[in-house]
């Protein structure tokens, strides 16, 4: 990741926590949609062994409930930022490689240096 890149982390630390778990808990309670909008290096490999390499892409994407409850429940608990980079692979490639696609389709999203992030509530 460059050294200027801000980190998944650095980025949530902003809200003061009572207000920042408030606001997260609301939107779990009202369908647990989140707005993502970033610019990072974004790949994926398939099992059959084909891969999309990891290139410079912007998206807005609307991530979907179990993956926005994973990232508060990581984030409450102060996960490492390989944690949440984890989830948010995980997230990304639910939400935009496999939307027109069955949930089963073995592709693994390779998310690296993150260049702008901002999640809407």
């Amino acid at each position: 990741m460059f050294s200027a890149a801000p980190s998944l982390v650095h980025l949530w630390l902003g809200w003061q926590p009572r207000i920042r778990h408030r606001a997260h808990t609301t939107i779990l309670h009202n369908n647990g949609q989140m707005m993502l909008s970033f610019r990072a290096w974004l790949g994926f490999t398939a099992a059959a062994g084909s891969s999309d390499d990891p290139r410079l892409r912007f998206l807005t994407l609307s991530l979907h409930a179990p993956y926005t409850e994973q990232l508060f429940t990581a984030r409450h608990r102060n996960a490492p930022e390989d944690e949440l980079r984890r989830i948010l692979s995980d997230a990304l490639g639910a939400c935009y490689f496999h939307s027109t696609r069955p949930g089963h389709t073995a592709e693994t999203v390779t998310l690296e240096r993150i260049d702008y992030l901002e999640f809407y509530y």
